[in-house]
């Protein structure tokens, strides 16, 4: 819905966030593993005449690849350095349309939600490394541990830290408390923060065994930590409340 309003063209969201997440739960009622998304590119689609046919097309190619195993006879024959740049251009455009369509106030917190991203991409290369025999020793390890709890679940975390950001820039104290209080109870459950390679979730009172790099940043700690963070907020939200808007807001 931001890239079609960076095009001039306003759709509840809602609805759409909606949709994809019923079309998300029947999918994986059927056996899928990925989720359904809302893709970027409106503005480009719009641009070279593209309509409602353009996307119908899209979903009857897509459903009727991935029916019958098409996919896996276009990843034969396709080359993979035709494939790439297609992934390097969308990311740009997501980057791009996020900046577009956010108030210039708001520019750190789109920032910040690109870190946890950022974290599991340096993740995945490091794992490699892992796999392939490397052993880091205990300084080292302890900063790839650092990797794995801000990539665990890192699509999440983006979403808390720009909100609790976005508040704090808007001067909503109690909003910012209130993302910090949401962050620490997905990190008690490990939905985000999760100190196990395999990013399992788990609940508060049977963590179970942490590896040793989690001393002192297990998911109390750090739940705790975001508690605290709240508890700040919500105190400066009493002893000096928010300013009244201006009209540059």
């Amino acid at each position: 819905t931001e890239s079609a309003a960076a095009a001039g063209d306003e759709y509840d969201t809602g609805t759409v966030i909606g949709v994809e997440a019923i079309a998300t739960v029947i999918a994986g009622a059927c056996g899928g593993v990925i989720q359904t998304t809302p893709y970027i590119g409106h503005p480009a689609y719009k641009a070279m005449g593209g309509r409602a046919a353009y996307t119908l097309a899209t979903a009857a190619f897509i459903g009727f690849a991935g029916l019958t195993g098409t996919f896996a006879y276009l990843y034969e024959i396709l080359p993979g350095p035709a494939l790439v740049p297609i992934l390097v251009f969308v990311g740009l455009e997501i980057t791009s349309q996020s900046f577009h369509a956010t108030p210039v106030k708001h520019y750190p917190a789109v920032a910040l939600a690109c870190v946890p991203a950022l974290a599991a991409l340096a993740k995945i290369e490091t794992d490699k490394v892992l796999a392939a025999g490397a052993t880091p020793d205990a300084a080292l390890a302890r900063e790839l541990f650092s990797l794995q709890l801000i990539s665990a679940g890192f699509i999440l975390t983006s979403v808390l830290w720009a909100g609790m950001l976005t508040a704090l820039l808007d001067r909503q104290l109690r909003r910012a408390a209130g993302w910090c209080l949401a962050a620490a109870a997905f990190t008690l459950c490990g939905v985000i923060h999760s100190p196990f390679k395999d990013g399992r979730l788990f609940a508060p009172w049977a963590i179970g065994e942490l590896p040793p790099e989690a001393a002192g940043r297990g998911p109390l700690e750090l739940a705790l930590a975001y508690g605290l963070l709240a508890g700040l907020y919500a105190v400066w939200a009493v002893v000096r409340p928010a300013p009244a808007k201006s009209d540059d807001d």
